[in-house]
């Protein structure tokens, strides 16, 4: 962050770090490492000190060593061997045991599957309506093309007249 008329440069680099238990760019590699750079011209960079880091647990390239890989082998389900990953290994155990942190989770966890149901029942019923819209407009064209009236569509299927003006103004349009 930069305070109002600060210089650009003296923006503090920053990382953002994003560990994966699948390899997201399926290059088979271990770490990802990503730059702002110009779509436009090849070889310019922002230099705004941001640097994105992708790392994927699930890799078997011999692409990074020492405490990278124990984390990554660790995240990948392997048991902590070195200092770093059991001290995670006890942050997590730690974490597991927090009742309030587990209600909180599991209170979420429910939500989410509660909103997740909710997009899928509302998507079904777009769609549903969609479809059948699509076949009311698909009946009034035709109708419409044989030379039948506005009025008469609206008697003869009940249709709201304002779909089958639409309808009709569509046709106008296209013809």
């Amino acid at each position: 962050m930069l305070d109002k008329g600060a210089l650009y440069s003296k923006l503090k680099d920053n990382y953002v770090i994003i560990i994966c238990p699948f390899d997201f760019y399926k290059q088979g590699l271990h770490k990802y490492t990503f730059t702002n750079r110009c779509h436009e011209v090849e070889g310019l960079e922002m230099a705004d000190g941001t640097t994105k880091i992708v790392l994927n647990a699930n890799s078997t390239a011999d692409d990074v060593n020492g405490p990278l890989r124990e984390f990554l082998d660790y995240v990948a389900g392997a048991p902590a061997n070195d200092e770093y990953t059991k001290k995670v290994d006890a942050a997590v155990y730690k974490a597991r045991q927090n009742k309030e942190w587990r209600r909180e989770y599991m209170t979420l966890f429910m939500r989410d599957l509660e909103n997740r149901e909710l997009g899928i029942e509302e998507g079904i019923e777009q769609g549903i309506e969609q479809g059948v819209n699509r076949e009311q407009r698909h009946q009034i064209e035709k109708l419409l093309l044989k030379g039948k009236s506005v009025d008469e569509i609206v008697d003869f299927c009940d249709y709201p007249i304002e779909l089958v003006h639409e309808v009709q103004d569509s046709l106008l349009v296209t013809q």
